[in-house]
């Protein structure tokens, strides 16, 4: 049972008015985990959290990869945010070691901003703080895995972006016939396109460059021999000529 002296070992709570906090400490719930055990995952449903005793990370799934973005100690609360924008968790939890939390929920939590001015204050000052940090990891993330350059047309360019999609691989589409698309892409990307001899072959290209370390680009473009409007060509060019390939605008990723 969480006790309204475990709430003034939290930041947010140490000046709430007394009898708010007594509210409070019979509606939290009292969450005890088990080192490495999972507290929630991405996309439940947002409460807020405080630490009382251990440790716990928070985990973002980011460009397919798990990341580690921040830990709380004992003293320290997190979950506002989603509760602020009305939205679900951004990040999983997880203990780091044996922990003991509260958990208040959504209801309790906006009754909370509304009644407490001084917590309102703390809440304010820091969810700006955190939605700056949260873009600052998205900035130095990879966030995109791939970049398939292709006409939207050309079976083969749909085949590739059809295998990511369906495997989760987060990536971004180039159309060399769009003219917002074709000024981010750099013409050594084009000019190094190779020809796979075969549909297996490109099948067993693309999944080892697919669950690689680092990003890609893929090229399609039209067979030279054949003529073929839907030729299976590809290239993986170097990390340099990615750099030179901007990022293309949201709305010219088309799935």
């Amino acid at each position: 049972m969480i006790t309204t002296e475990d709430l003034k070992t939290v930041s947010l709570f140490a000046d709430v008015d007394a009898r708010l906090l007594a509210r409070i400490a019979s509606r939290v719930a009292d969450i005890r985990v088990k080192k490495n055990e999972w507290i929630f995952q991405e996309s439940d449903p947002a409460a807020f959290w405080a630490v009382i005793a251990g440790e716990v990370e928070m985990i973002k799934v980011i460009g397919g990869v798990q990341r580690q973005t921040t830990t709380f100690d004992p003293g320290e609360f997190f979950g506002e945010v989603p509760l602020m924008l009305g939205a679900a968790t951004f990040s999983g939890c997880r203990a780091l070691r044996d922990s003991r939390l509260l958990r208040l929920d959504a209801n309790d939590f906006h009754n909370l901003v509304i009644e407490s001015p001084q917590a309102s204050a703390i809440l304010a000052q820091t969810l700006v703080r955190r939605v700056n940090a949260i873009q600052e990891i998205f900035r130095e993330a990879e966030v995109t895995r791939a970049t398939i350059v292709g006409d939207r047309y050309d079976l083969a360019c749909h085949d590739v972006r059809d295998f990511l999609y369906r495997n989760h691989i987060p990536f971004e589409w180039l159309d060399p016939n769009n003219d917002a698309d074709r000024t981010c892409i750099a013409p050594e990307i084009l000019a190094s396109a190779i020809i796979p001899r075969s549909s297996s072959t490109m099948a067993r290209h693309l999944w080892n460059q697919a669950t690689a370390t680092s990003p890609f680009i893929w090229v399609c473009k039209p067979n030279p021999i054949t003529k073929s409007t839907t030729s299976q060509l590809s290239a993986v060019v170097p990390r340099d000529l990615r750099r030179r390939c901007t990022v293309a605008p949201r709305a010219c990723v088309r799935l």
